[in-house]
This record gives C-alpha cells, sequence and structure tokens, in this order.
C-alpha cells in the first residue's frame, strides 16, 4: 500500500471516528442541552420585567456653508472613533445623568433603581445603558442610546436624561478652548486693573486704560462665543416609552442556552472521547496485528429472549456465528482435542455470549462441544441455554452435542495433576472444549487458561476498552505464550467496518462480506 493510499485510509478513519463520536454522544448531549434550556427558561420566567427605550442623536459637519454663520458659531471638532462611548462611561457623564432624572414622574422606587444601574455602569458592571453608532467615512450619522429600566416611563427617562448630558459634554467640547482664552483674558485685565491701582504715570496709565478697553471687549465677545457654541450632535427626539419588556424572554434564552450547551459539551464529548482513542472500528483491531473473526452487532434485547438456540433462529446471529466457528477452525493448530478459551477485556464484553456463540456453532455442524464457564463469579451460561446447571462435579448437557459444565474454582482447571486427568477424559468424549474465561486483568489464573488452550479469543465491546489496555491483555497473554488466534468485536455499531465501503479504498483486511465456505458438513 502506498504513501497516498496510507494518507487517505488515515484520514477516512479519523473521519469516521470523528462522525461516529458525533453520533453516538449526539443525543446525551442533547438531552443536557434540554435539560440547561428548560432550567433556563424556568429562571428567566421568574426574573423581574425589564424595559428598553431608546433616544437617537445625529452627528453632522459644522460647515453650514454660511460665512456670516461659521464666523459666529464655535462648533465641536468631529468626534474621534469610540470617543462617545468613553465618554459614556465617564463619573462626570454620569453623574449628569444623575442630575438630569426628572424628580416629578419618577417614583422613589424607580429613582432608586435608576441610581442602582447607573452605579453598575461606572463599575462597568451590567448593561442598562447602550450606545449603538451607524457612521459613514466621515463620522457623519446616528448615535443610538438604548436604556434600561424596570418600568416604561423610567426607561425613557433615562434615555432622555442620557442623550441630554452627552450633548451637554459633545458641547462643553466646543467651549473649551473658548474658555480658556476667556480665562486668560480675565487675568490679563486683573493683571492691568492692580496696576492701574498703584498710580502709575500719567503715559502708562494712558496706555494701561486703552489696554484694558481692548481687553475688555475681547472679554465680552469670548462670553458671546461661550454661549454659541455648538456640538457636533444634534437630538432626534424624545424616547418613546416601551409596550412590552425587552427581558426576560423564556423562549429566547432557552434556546440561547440550549445552542450554547451544544456547542459546548459537544466538541468536548468528541475530544474527550477521541483522546482515549476506544477501539470501536476492525481497523482499531488491526493496528494490533491480529486478525477480527467476526463483528458481532448490537442486537436487540428481543433476540436474545429465548436463549441460544431461539437466537440462532436470527438469521444475522447463524451468520456472525459462522465467521466465528470457521475462523476459529482455520487458524487453530491441528489436534485431537481442540480447546478454545475465549476471555473478555473487561468484564460485560460479552465473552459470555460469543463463547455460547461458538459452541452453539461447533455443535451444529457436528463436534461434540464441552462449554465451561469458569470463575467464581459466572452463571450466565445457564440462562443463556435455558438450563439446570449447579456446578456439579460433572458437565449436564444443555443441546444436542452441547455440554455445560459451570466450574467457580479455576483451580481444578490449571492444577496440573487434576487439569492433565481432566483433560484425558475430554479427550475421550469431546473434539472441541470452550472456556468460558473472566477477564485476564481480573484473575490472574485466567492466563494459566490460556497458555493451556489450543487457541484464544479475546472480545472486546466496542467503545468498552482502549488500545492500550487491548495491548496489555495481549502482552499478558504473550508471556505466557498463549495462541491468541484474533479478535470479536461485540456490540459494534452499523460503521464498525465502514472502511471496507468507503469509495476509492481498499477493502478492510481481514474482513469479508461474503458469507464463508463451511468446513464440515451439517448434521441434522
Amino acid at each position: 500500500m502506498d504513501s497516498g493510499t496510507s494518507a487517505a485510509r488515515a484520514e477516512a478513519l479519523d473521519l469516521i471516528r470523528v462522525s461516529d463520536s458525533v453520533r453516538r454522544h449526539l443525543l446525551p448531549v442533547s438531552l443536557l442541552a434540554l435539560t440547561a434550556a428548560g432550567l433556563t427558561a424556568l429562571i428567566s420566567r421568574q426574573a423581574p420585567p425589564t424595559y428598553q427605550a431608546s433616544s437617537s442623536m445625529v452627528a453632522v459637519r459644522s460647515d453650514s456653508g454660511n460665512s456670516l454663520i461659521d464666523n459666529t458659531l464655535v462648533t465641536a471638532p468631529t468626534l474621534p472613533t469610540g470617543a462617545l462611548q468613553e465618554a459614556l462611561g465617564s463619573p462626570e457623564v454620569l453623574r449628569e445623568i444623575r442630575q438630569g432624572l426628572p424628580s416629578t414622574t419618577l417614583s422613589p422606587a424607580e429613582r432608586l433603581d435608576l441610581n442602582r444601574r447607573l452605579d453598575q455602569s461606572r463599575q462597568q458592571e451590567g448593561r442598562s445603558l447602550t450606545l449603538i453608532s451607524r457612521l459613514d467615512e466621515q463620522r457623519n450619522g446616528v448615535y443610538e442610546v438604548q436604556a434600561r429600566a424596570s418600568t416604561p416611563g423610567a426607561a425613557s427617562a433615562f434615555a432622555d436624561a442620557t442623550v441630554r448630558a452627552l450633548m451637554a459634554w459633545d458641547t462643553r467640547r466646543a467651549t473649551a478652548s473658548v474658555t480658556r482664552a476667556r480665562q486668560s483674558v480675565e487675568q490679563r485685565l486683573a493683571a492691568i486693573t492692580a496696576q492701574l491701582g498703584g498710580t502709575p504715570r500719567l503715559t502708562d496709565r494712558a496706555d494701561l486704560v486703552a489696554s484694558r478697553a481692548v481687553l475688555a471687549r475681547d472679554r465680552e465677545q469670548l462670553r458671546v462665543l461661550e454661549q454659541a457654541a455648538v456640538g457636533t450632535l444634534t437630538r432626534v427626539g424624545s424616547a418613546r416609552q416601551p409596550t412590552e419588556p425587552s427581558s426576560p424572554s423564556p423562549l429566547r434564552d432557552a434556546l440561547v442556552a440550549g445552542v450554547l450547551s451544544v456547542l459546548l459539551l459537544l466538541p468536548l464529548a468528541v475530544l474527550r472521547d477521541l483522546a482515549r482513542r476506544r477501539v470501536r472500528l476492525v481497523d482499531d483491531l488491526h493496528a494490533l496485528n491480529l486478525p477480527v473473526l467476526t463483528v458481532l452487532p448490537r442486537f436487540r434485547p428481543a433476540v436474545w429472549h429465548g436463549g441460544i438456540s431461539s437466537a440462532l433462529q436470527d438469521a444475522r446471529v447463524q451468520r456472525q456465528a459462522a465467521f466465528l466457528r470457521v475462523g476459529s477452525l482455520a487458524l487453530l493448530p491441528r489436534q485431537s482435542l481442540q480447546v478454545i478459551a475465549v476471555s473478555g477485556v473487561r468484564r460485560g464484553d460479552g465473552a459470555t455470549t460469543v463463547a455460547a456463540l461458538l459452541a452453539a456453532s461447533l455443535a451444529d455442524w457436528g463436534s461434540r462441544v464441552l462449554l465451561i464457564e469458569a470463575g467464581p463469579l459466572s452463571s450466565a451460561q445457564p440462562r443463556l441455554w435455558r438450563a439446570r446447571s449447579d456446578g456439579a462435579s460433572h458437565p449436564v448437557p444443555v443441546a444436542p452435542r452441547v455440554d455445560l459444565w459451570r466450574q467457580p474454582a479455576l483451580a481444578r482447571l490449571v492444577a496440573p495433576p487434576e487439569a492433565d486427568a481432566l483433560r484425558e477424559g475430554w479427550r475421550q468424549q469431546y473434539d472441541v472444549v470452550v472456556l468460558d474465561c473472566p477477564p485476564a486483568a481480573e484473575v490472574a489464573d485466567t492466563l494459566t487458561l490460556m497458555a493451556g488452550a489450543s487457541g484464544v479469543l479475546l472480545v472486546t465491546s466496542a467503545g468498552s476498552a482502549s488500545q492500550q489496555e487491548l495491548r496489555q491483555t495481549l502482552e499478558r497473554a504473550r508471556l505466557v505464550s498463549a495462541n491468541v488466534l484474533g479478535f470479536v468485536l461485540n456490540r459494534a455499531g452499523s460503521g464498525a467496518q465502514t472502511l471496507g465501503r468507503v469509495p476509492g479504498l481498499p477493502a478492510t483486511p481481514g474482513v469479508s462480506d461474503t458469507r464463508p465456505s463451511e468446513a464440515l458438513p451439517r448434521l441434522p
């Protein structure tokens, strides 16, 4: 396989893992998002109503085109970007807004609410005042002030007071230079007046009187200019009282909370899932350089309701059991007695079901099978076979050519004297012995059973174990020189073999889509 195909396969695998993870986590994340949306809607309904009023100002250039007007008026320079927003948060403007609130039309509770909101604005908390600008390249356009309060009347009064305070601040920009000039002239006038009080010489006194007259005229002109100073902002009109509260909006808040929950939780869940590297696909197992004998889908509980005999009536169960049987026989060494150990990587991976399917399929095609349920915690095989087996000292027939023996004491199966005698007896009565073993990570004696078996099948449930856990299980098995035949992927999703169907990529090796040829004639 060339590097281009390998890269394409790796990319396709990553996409499949991501899409599979999204599909699996979408439902629980959606349920959490619905819960968050419901709680948000409940909290939003209990919140007090807030009303929003708007008032606008127009920013225009000061050049009127009339020389008389332009020479008479003092106008403020064009507002730079962000200047009005900064002014809105300044203590001077906020204090002027507070002073500009009407005292006759607002109740004490409304004034208290507005003062609290102004204090929050001073501390840059909350959003009771918002400034929205719609300007062109010449900085001409509209500034809209949005004010929020607990009542419609308070909201409109809040907006009007804010506009008046901003316009006053803008006007003070225009008068600032004129005021400084007037103050300078007044200081000079005061100095000349002081000199005249000191009885200067006659010629000097005449010059001082003339200078004082000029400065007095300049002072009066500057006072007139101060009165004629204008800013760049013009009020459009008074704020209208809102008829409906702007918040709370339970539906809007619930939608926002739900969408944000999905956007936050779903990527986190997918990233966590990908970081754990759980085995979900056939190609995840191929990375361990062992074949995958079969892939068992997640069957409905009704399939197993009647036990193994009922489940084998399902065509899909028959098909996967045939893959399991043919693959196992093909990989086993030729011996008079075949001993196959079936063990899950984790408890609950489905090793008991796989062992029962293998025993039933082997018996169905003519082999005499002894199924041993090993381990002190094992008790599922009798329920699968709908039979009674109390762990007696002898096997109990549970199906044609299938005997079941529950053996809680693993020492009987691994201790050399008794184990050798048992094997000799099995060789006389059976063709295949299937050992349903507990996970090797939990019971160390399982490794001894694996070492004495003709072959070992490792069962993992899709999404249960990581590749690291499978490698550790393989290392334990190889430590005792166990003959690991391959893996069985249990409870796999619909995309477990997806790579075999990706357009432009070769089929997944080791997994056939055709029914295998049967090695033994089926017996009635």
